[in-house]
């Protein structure tokens, strides 16, 4: 199969559509909503998707300013799915994913002011399993980088579950370094590279 990165079409009807297949694709891989995820991804300005012949399978997202991003959500998107999904109640260890997902809408999770001020603009990168460990990830990772280079973008952070060593050993071999400020000791681990360094 033939993969290609590209980005979506700017505004209108083709757009949505296009971020609609986006979500369609990588929602159950994600366990969110498609409309959800599709939404999410058109918050970022800096937004590559990669596709084959069966369709969008992935894709590269982020901001180049995340502290102004992080305040654009909550003027925004999360207000909206607030009101679409009600505060889960009980006790957290017997949530469902479901209930989680909707917990963390109501108490998103903020990059540490520490890491966005070194690190201001932030990455999310996802591959559905039939593009996983064909090498899409690096040159998807690799385009969005050239990307980013065009914008107001020096420095940027991921953050990673700390249990997915693989994710772990992906950003590492792409320089991203762990970064002690703003670690913490929960279940993010926050990484960062400056945009033009080389791997």
């Amino acid at each position: 199969r033939q993969v290609r990165c590209r980005y979506p079409s700017p505004s209108g009807s083709a757009r949505r559509e296009q971020l609609l297949q986006i979500g369609q694709n990588v929602a159950g891989v994600l366990g969110q909503r498609e409309v959800d995820v599709a939404g999410r991804i058109d918050q970022h300005e800096l937004t590559l998707v990669v596709e084959d012949d069966g369709g969008v399978a992935g894709f590269a997202v982020g901001a180049a300013d995340t502290i102004a991003w992080e305040a654009r959500l909550e003027r925004e998107w999360w207000p909206a799915l607030r009101r679409r999904y009600a505060r889960p109640g009980g006790d957290p260890d017997h949530w469902t994913a479901d209930q989680r997902r909707c917990a963390m809408i109501h108490r998103p999770e903020r990059t540490p002011l520490a890491v966005a001020l070194a690190f201001p603009a932030h990455l999310h990168l996802n591959l559905l399993p039939r593009l996983q460990h064909r090498g899409v990830g690096p040159r998807l990772l690799q385009a969005w980088l050239e990307h980013a280079a065009t914008e107001p973008a020096r420095a940027v952070h991921v953050g990673v579950n700390r249990a997915n060593e693989r994710a772990l050993q992906f950003w590492s071999r792409w320089n991203f370094k762990r970064l002690t400020k703003g670690g913490g000791g929960g279940r993010t681990i926050w990484m960062g590279r400056t945009v033009s360094e080389r791997a």
